[in-house]
């Protein structure tokens, strides 16, 4: 049964080591995948030359040049049959979000697909190598007499000959289950990359929602700030802006920072 790839769950730190371990020593930070070398990168350490890497612009610094190196990455992608979709805009303009998911898919496919990679499509395939390929002759064949003799035998040969389909039906037999124990783990696997999947999507969802949280609530600290340092000032709208900053709905449901620090202490 196909086991569900770690690379779905790998954090930004263990992504940046990895991508400093293998393409860019001097990698810092998720937005920076943001021009596509890297992402061209993996896949010709994947599949050596399906990305003609002489033509990646790797100093790409403008948009222009990411979305050209994107294209190159598209272009791999369909010839490699990499089912994954690539929102080139969103990539291209920083989205740490959008660029956290891609690398960790890109991950993911890596460990599977790449040198030394654990190759899923090999190894649900693998019951499926124990059929005699055309060139090889079948084990129980291997002993069999020249024709002559068994032209010699054939008056007596009758139980032989009927024994001969009794034997291998059951090798088909094991054959089809084993195909069908392979098509089942392959269905699996492919159903827990998707949950994965969504379980990082979901995570990413997350993350992003506090760093907005954290990136508004430091501008109205800012604003509260300024207004405190001012209030003595008869500002005509000072009051009205402390007022906004400190009001309450009237249902009481919404609780200011630092009354429920003080909950979360009591």
């Amino acid at each position: 049964m196909g086991m569900m790839h770690e690379g779905y769950f790998v954090g930004r730190k263990e992504l940046c080591a990895w991508i400093q371990a293998n393409f860019q020593p001097s990698f810092n930070k998720i937005e920076d995948l943001a021009n596509g070398v890297v992402y061209c990168q993996i896949v010709d350490s994947i599949y050596p030359g399906a990305v003609p890497m002489s033509k990646v612009k790797m100093q790409a610094r403008t948009e222009v040049d990411s979305i050209h190196n994107f294209k190159i990455l598209q272009t791999s992608f369909s010839k490699k049959k990499i089912d994954r979709y690539i929102d080139v805009d969103k990539l291209s303009k920083r989205s740490f979000q959008t660029n956290m998911e891609f690398v960790q898919f890109m991950k993911c496919y890596w460990d599977m697909h790449g040198p030394g990679g654990n190759n899923a499509p090999t190894d649900v395939a693998a019951p499926l190598g124990e059929q005699p390929s055309a060139n090889e002759t079948p084990p129980a064949r291997k002993h069999d007499k020249p024709a002559a003799e068994h032209a010699v035998e054939a008056p007596k040969g009758g139980a032989q000959r009927k024994s001969v389909p009794t034997k291998s039906a059951p090798q088909g037999g094991a054959q089809r289950e084993s195909v069908g124990a392979a098509r089942e783990a392959g269905s699996s696997a492919a159903a827990q990359r998707q949950l994965a999947l969504e379980v990082t999507e979901l995570k990413m969802s997350v993350e992003n929602l506090e760093r907005e949280r954290d990136f508004y609530y430091s501008k109205l600290r800012e604003v509260e700030v300024l207004c405190q340092n001012h209030e003595g000032e008869q500002v005509p709208f000072l009051q009205q802006v402390l007022d906004i900053l400190y009001k309450t709905d009237d249902a009481d449901e919404f609780i200011a920072p630092d009354e429920v620090d003080a909950v979360a202490v009591a």
